[in-house]
């Protein structure tokens, strides 16, 4: 795979990563409002995907840096 193709993907994953982080603060703010508390298993289950998405974010990062790819924001 070329390093543009490469690239390109990597932009699509981290574009969907962001709107992920986004979907969790949605979450997170409905769930306060709901019924005014961030349960345990509510706030255990939105900092799991916080940290899977984070996981994510750090392998891209490692990616592009051994592919000499200059990340796109």
């Amino acid at each position: 795979m070329s390093n543009e193709k490469l690239a390109e993907q990597l932009a699509k994953l981290k574009d969907a990563c962001s709107k992920w982080e986004k979907e969790l603060a949605i979450y997170s703010k409905w769930a306060i409002d709901n019924d005014g508390v961030l349960s345990a298993v509510e706030k255990q289950e939105i900092d799991r995907r916080k940290s899977e998405i984070q996981t994510i974010k750090t392998r891209i990062a490692q990616i592009e840096k051994s592919k000499g790819i200059q990340p796109q924001e």
